[in-house]
């Protein structure tokens, strides 16, 4: 089998699975998940789902949003009841440093409106969770403004993909492992710079 073959039959699989209702499910445990305990965020899914689907891209950006805003919660109320914990978590968390954690209590401790800047300090979910938490600030308050913030982000990602994905789609049935490689090196390149 050559490479060309190889790279088509990759190309149809991964389009196949962002067409079907497990890619949803997938998107729905890893952005749960990442509310909390992951560390890697969910543009990166949405990015290569909305690539590969672009017509599903409003499912997409609704189940990121709502299970984030539910995995949020839910890491609110475990930071509350276990605030020893939590943070043992968060300090071994990987791309979260003390600098960015200094930060996000600073923010947050000037007020809840800070929340803005969660999605655009790329600063993980669940350290502004935390120091929400440990600075009393209203739940319900935080979460509408963490999902304001999250839904500017996720849309931003998702046109960026549906846009690329408008490109020749000969080139990319051809080399789609090639940029798969790439993409992973840029994730981690990207989470290295903005979160070490």
């Amino acid at each position: 089998m050559n490479y060309a073959k190889i790279n088509g039959k990759v190309y149809e699989k991964l389009q196949k699975f962002s067409l079907g209702n497990w890619a949803l499910w997938f998107l729905g445990v890893w952005t749960f998940l990442e509310a909390g305990f992951w560390f890697i965020a969910p543009d990166f899914i949405i990015f290569a789902l909305c690539f590969f689907a672009p017509k599903r891209y409003k499912k997409f950006l609704l189940v990121s949003l709502v299970v984030s805003l539910i995995g949020g919660g839910c890491y609110y109320v475990f930071v509350h009841n276990n605030p020893e914990l939590a943070l043992t978590i968060l300090s071994q968390t990987p791309f979260l440093t003390e600098k960015s954690m200094a930060f996000v209590s600073n923010s947050l401790g000037k007020g809840v409106i800070y929340t803005l800047l969660q999605s655009f300090t790329f600063i993980q979910f669940k350290a502004w969770t935390y120091y929400a938490n440990a600075h009393n600030l209203n739940l319900v308050v935080y979460l509408f403004l963490v999902g304001i913030s999250r839904i500017i982000r996720f849309s931003v990602v998702a046109g960026i993909a549906i846009l690329l994905s408008r490109i020749n789609k000969k080139f990319l049935r051809k080399h789609i492992i090639a940029l798969i490689i790439g993409y992973v090196i840029f994730i981690f390149s990207f989470l290295f710079y903005f979160e070490t």
